[in-house]
């Protein structure tokens, strides 16, 4: 590259705002400021608002309205995104010899089927990383005005960037990857709420094994949510089901061979692979459009419910102890943040959507029994009480 050439590089300026441009972002050159403010915008109410402030188009900081508009005037598109990025943040790590070899860390199957015709799946490694985890405590700064509000800064530790991966089959590898996945960033976010840390180590490991897959249903539903609502994709059968692979349901294949020696078509009942609650979720977290903390919210709410009918007694009076201290803190955060004193609305939505997989995992119950009646799977777990109402 010639000296000219290599100046007018370094030194080119964002079309947009004219400040310093960092590269080539969705089809111009552009700073990442501009960058990450299209991204945001692209799809957002602002697209379809005029301007807030008379004449501000050609001012240096315009209103939101006008500076999407100069973004798109300037030749930013949609159809430059790009998404199939960098992992998300909490990814961000040293690729280990079990990523690269395709199997998961902490989850160990062993073949039996010379004498039992079974898979057995020893997560004992994967709880006692999950016992570590709650040991070690929060992995950074626990900051906020409350309990809910720590709460929120958690969860945005680990899903500040949201990065899709489209996949056509599912098997044993993924499968047993997003158990490890849900049930330790549980245990992570659970770390950021003080009155949880109060109870015995014991309690926090019960309670983590119980409501991971409750708080992974959420997860993921609302991510998926998100994606539709910014227009990331349209088609309705598009879903992410774990640590964000994305999956066609009319066109994946889940490969149960690991699972149950019979046919796919013969076990989607029990699998309940295409259950309903997958768009009925969706489309009312699409229409509710939560924040990070009322999602916050709803997904402590959901878990610690849960977890108190599940096991009654101490568990049970602890997080409704949980559920009260966070019902004060939504109440905080609409009247004094919000200014937003009647929500009621709002409430009645979250509820709403967090009763729709309540009742679809009171439904996976009878069919699990039958199952286990009918020696439907086989596999046995060294821990068959962490994958209770799980289907399995």
């Amino acid at each position: 590259m010639q000296k000219s050439s290599l100046i007018s590089h370094r030194f080119s300026f964002c079309k947009v705002c004219g400040g310093k441009a960092n590269g080539n972002h969705f089809g111009i050159q552009s700073c990442r400021a501009c960058a990450a403010f299209f991204r945001r915008a692209a799809n957002s109410k602002w697209s379809s608002m005029k301007c807030t402030t008379f004449g501000c188009a050609d001012m240096l900081v315009p209103c939101k309205p006008c500076r999407l508009k100069r973004c798109q005037e300037q030749g930013m598109s949609t159809t430059n995104f790009q998404f199939d990025r960098d992992a998300l943040k909490r990814l961000l790590v040293p690729k280990s010899v079990e990523k690269f070899v395709g199997r998961p860390e902490s989850v160990i199957f062993c073949d039996m089927t010379e004498s039992t015709s079974k898979t057995f799946i020893d997560i004992r490694p994967l709880i006692e990383k999950t016992s570590n985890i709650l040991k070690n405590g929060a992995e950074g700064p626990i900051f906020g005005r409350n309990q809910l509000q720590k709460l929120a800064n958690g969860f945005e530790n680990y899903t500040n960037e949201i990065s899709v991966k489209m996949i056509k089959k599912i098997g044993k590898s993924e499968t047993a990857d997003c158990w490890e996945y849900y049930i330790t960033t549980t245990a992570k976010w659970l770390n950021y709420f003080n009155g949880f840390k109060l109870l015995s180590h014991e309690l926090q490991l019960k309670i983590t094994l119980a409501v991971w897959h409750v708080w992974g249903r959420l997860e993921k539903h609302a991510i998926t949510a998100l994606l539709r609502k910014q227009k990331m994709f349209t088609d309705r059968q598009s879903i992410v089901v774990g640590r964000n692979l994305l999956i066609n349901l009319e066109v994946f294949l889940y490969d149960h061979t690991w699972l149950t020696k019979y046919e796919p078509e013969q076990v989607e009942f029990f699998t309940g692979v295409k259950s309903l609650e997958l768009d009925e979720v969706i489309s009312c977290l699409v229409d509710l459009e939560p924040t990070h903390v009322e999602l916050t919210y709803m997904l402590a709410q959901l878990s610690f419910q849960y977890a108190g009918q599940r096991f009654q007694g101490e568990i049970l009076k602890a997080t409704e102890k949980f559920q009260q201290i966070l019902s004060d803190d939504l109440h905080e955060y609409y009247t004094n943040e919000l200014e937003k004193p009647r929500y009621s609305d709002r409430v009645a939505k979250m509820m709403k959507c967090n009763n729709i997989i309540q009742k679809h995992i009171r439904e996976i119950r009878p069919r699990a029994d039958l199952a286990r009646t009918f020696e439907i799977f086989c596999v046995e777990f060294s821990h068959p009480e962490v994958f209770h109402d799980t289907g399995f």
